[in-house]
């Protein structure tokens, strides 16, 4: 009796393992919608931050996906008066699994067959980009892309990385959908500036009416091909 519940434990906790990291364990091709929501949401590569905002507004409707990989939302709200609790995302989005995820939700989405999935897989791009998406980016909205530029950055090693340029992207109505930092890989010399085996990159925005910190850990953005920046 006990060795059969020490077996099963053993395989429970396998699967649970295997359940945690769809980015080790599945190819991308395989990734479920709650896969692909885990890494949008919940995994190395992506870090939330909650905010409390007065009378914010409801988010859209979201696909099984998030919406997109740059207009992906959520929202997390307490009500308390007219005040919210609010989330919203920062995603390392260069990195190999925000790209498969991508691909991966365009399928889940049935906007494309499962057999043109690797030409709709976006190539890796020659800086790093960090995009910071949510319901609600109002804290950007009188920040003009210069200010951003000049009071973000990415600390590393005791350096300071700032952002080559940035991009706001804004939704139909006008409103900001996100916002995305084009950050360099290498300095001058052309040697990486990340060089991967950090545990701590720390992203600073200071830029915005509400400035916030998401800590990164490169260590653990490792997906079954390696490190993934």
């Amino acid at each position: 009796m006990k060795l059969s519940l020490a077996v099963a434990l053993t395989f429970l906790l396998a699967a649970s393992a295997w359940a945690r990291d769809p980015w080790k364990d599945k190819a991308y091709k395989n990734w479920d919608a709650s896969d692909v929501r885990k890494i949008l949401y919940d995994s190395p590569w992506s870090k939330r931050i909650s905010r409390t905002a007065l009378q914010a507004p409801d988010a859209p409707a979201e696909d099984v996906s998030g919406v997109d990989m740059m207009g992906s939302h959520s929202k997390e709200a307490e009500a308390g008066g007219d005040t919210q609790q609010l989330m919203f995302v920062v995603r390392w989005v260069s990195s190999r699994t925000l790209r498969e995820a991508w691909a991966r939700s365009l399928v889940l989405q049935k906007q494309i067959s499962p057999e043109s999935m690797d030409q709709h897989l976006p190539p890796a791009p020659a800086e790093f980009l960090l995009a910071v998406v949510g319901p609600n980016l109002s804290a950007f909205e009188h920040a003009d892309e210069a200010a951003l530029r000049n009071k973000s950055y990415l600390s590393v090693s005791k350096q300071k990385i700032s952002p080559a340029r940035v991009e706001v992207a804004r939704a139909q109505d006008g409103r900001i959908s996100g916002v995305v930092f084009h950050f360099p890989k290498t300095n001058a010399a052309g040697r990486p500036l990340i060089a991967g085996n950090e545990k701590d990159v720390k992203f600073i925005e200071r830029g915005a009416a509400t400035g916030f910190q998401a800590d990164f850990n490169p260590r653990q953005m490792v997906d079954s091909q390696g490190p993934d920046l």
